[in-house]
């Protein structure tokens, strides 16, 4: 456990970072497997990088995909680069993702605990990062072609962190700074199922919550992903945020976060005007689709009309012709979510995932204009 030092000096960061943005953190996923160049990553606009993903093997943390041209490595050689632009940046290298395996067996016992803590604290040493992301999507679950998970997941989650803690503390000790611990969680009522939230308090520095993909291909009908506030009884942000603050935790320990991409519904069927809540029959080609495919290939088409949902506070844009249906963010939508955030006294906005924007960063710029 955190000595009362230790807690102190945590303490103090947090609201360090906090305060970097009028108390609020904006935080931007960067993922290993895109192309980016340093000048494309506009560092005065974001408080944390989330360089993502490690992965596990043998519980050791292991090096991630590769972009098609840049090798893991040489992405985190260029994130010192920008460090540099901006000393105050904070980076931290995330674990898990999508369909990454090995949390179940890493939290299993204390001899694979102590093992994967320490593989992440060598990790923070050896390439300079400030803290450390834990996204398992989803303890309890075999989502994602997971191969093992354990009903014992969400107990063994919270004597994970507990050990991620205790070998951070050896690092804060070590070079006289604060590491940070965060923990990405769905928005979902079964995947919050896993996740013990007053039990990791106190070794969590703050929890960035997934508020996206509400809807897709999966979904029974056409609907945003990214819906704010209920509708026709769908899942929404708030229902997440609200059963996730239920558990009793200070809400400045939740990040909220925002999708750069929209989840494009093909074939829709019926005479619907707006495309909204209709049966369809596919992705359109497309699971997903950057903000920046959004606006150069659907907004600039004059047969995609764009739309806000005043119940749900979301945006969408149904091409009728083609039966297209695409739900994303847009700067309303956006300013609606960050105007939800301050009034809920959440601790600021996650971005999955940066290199998303537009080429003008629009949606980064808007986040920046609100936040404030």
């Amino acid at each position: 456990m955190k000595n009362i030092f230790l807690i102190l000096l945590s303490s103090l960061f947090f609201l360090n970072l906090l305060s970097a943005q009028e108390k609020y953190q904006v935080i931007g996923y960067l993922p290993s497997w895109t192309n980016w160049e340093v000048e494309d990553i506009d560092v005065n606009k974001l408080t944390t990088i989330k360089y993502s993903f490690l992965e596990i093997k043998n519980n050791h943390v292991i090096f991630g995909r590769n972009s098609s041209k840049y090798t893991f490595l040489e992405n985190l050689q260029k994130l010192q680069e920008l460090k540099q632009k901006n000393p105050n940046l904070n980076l931290v290298i995330s674990v898990g993702g999508w369909g990454v395996d090995g949390f179940s067996s890493a939290s299993a016992n204390p001899k694979h605990r102590k093992i994967f803590a320490r593989s992440i604290a060598n990790f923070l040493e050896k390439y300079q990062f400030n803290g450390v992301d834990i996204d398992w999507e989803y303890p309890l679950s075999t989502a994602g072609g997971i191969i093992k998970s354990s009903p014992h997941d969400r107990e063994n989650f919270v004597l994970l962190i507990e050990e991620i803690r205790n070998e951070l503390n050896i690092l804060e000790q070590k070079y006289k700074q604060p590491y940070t611990i965060s923990v990405a969680v769905g928005i979902g009522a079964n995947p919050l199922k896993g996740i013990d939230f007053k039990a990791m308090e106190l070794n969590v520095d703050y929890f960035g919550v997934m508020a996206y993909n509400l809807a897709g291909v999966f979904s029974q009908k056409t609907m945003s992903h990214v819906a704010l506030y209920k509708d026709n009884n769908n899942w929404s942000i708030n229902d997440g945020v609200s059963l996730i603050l239920n558990s009793g935790i200070n809400p400045n320990m939740l990040i909220l976060g925002i999708a750069f991409y929209g989840r494009p519904m093909g074939g829709v069927e019926g005479d619907s005007k707006n495309g909204l809540y209709q049966n369809f029959s596919g992705n359109s080609g497309k699971n997903s689709a950057t903000y920046k495919y959004i606006q150069e290939n659907y907004l600039k088409n004059a047969d995609f009309k764009v739309f806000f949902d005043k119940k749900t506070k979301s945006t969408y844009a149904y091409n009728k012709k083609d039966r297209i249906f695409v739900s994303y963010h847009d700067p309303k939508s956006i300013k609606e979510l960050i105007k939800y955030m301050k009034a809920k006294h959440l601790g600021g906005v996650l971005i999955w995932e940066i290199t998303q924007d537009s080429d003008d960063k629009k949606l980064l710029s808007v986040i920046n204009k609100y936040i404030d």
